[in-house]
């Protein structure tokens, strides 16, 4: 995969932000004011070694995940230690923000069901199909690879009607 990428300038460290709010229903994530924002997810009840190999055992494009520990400044858990792992991108170009969030959402809820208040996840997930489909423990590439084929098949429609659209356009200027 590569040697990971150095400290990312602030427009670039953003990319793991949509990936790393799935622990929405961790509510113990670096954000703003912290030294890491985005790159770390954890909580008191996460075993950092066991969750960082479970995700690097799914080999996700373009990034890995160490063992992390940290208090974090704010947080349900400011000043308590968590444990939870960090995100190190080492592909953006073969980085899934979208995957990663799912497979961050399936980990936790597959490691620590009690725990994982799963259904929190919702607005972040947008989907309540995705949400249920993770709950039955679906493969997290067959979810996101479902939701590509619906995404194609809207993209062939809005093309047809966009055609549509523009034809009737040149026919009334044509008149």
């Amino acid at each position: 995969m590569g040697e990971p990428l150095a400290k990312p300038p602030e427009p670039y460290a953003g990319h793991s932000l949509p990936g790393s709010g799935h622990g929405g229903g961790l509510k113990c994530e670096r954000g703003k004011g912290d030294r890491d924002p985005f790159e770390i997810f954890g909580a008191p009840w996460i075993d950092a070694g066991e969750l960082a190999g479970y995700l690097n055992k799914r080999r996700i494009l373009g990034v890995s995940f160490s063992p992390e520990h940290f208090t974090p400044a704010s947080s349900v858990y400011k000043n308590k230690l968590c444990h939870g792992v960090r995100i190190t991108l080492l592909d953006r170009q073969a980085f899934d923000p979208a995957l990663l969030g799912i497979e961050i959402t399936a980990a936790l809820h597959r490691l620590y069901k009690k725990e994982f208040q799963t259904d929190k996840t919702l607005g972040l997930i947008g989907s309540r199909r995705v949400l249920q489909e993770i709950k039955e423990g679906q493969d997290p590439l067959a979810i996101v690879m479902h939701w590509q084929e619906l995404l194609g098949d809207f993209q062939r429609l809005r093309r047809t009607i966009c055609f549509i659209r523009l034809v009737r356009k040149q026919r009334v200027f044509s008149l």
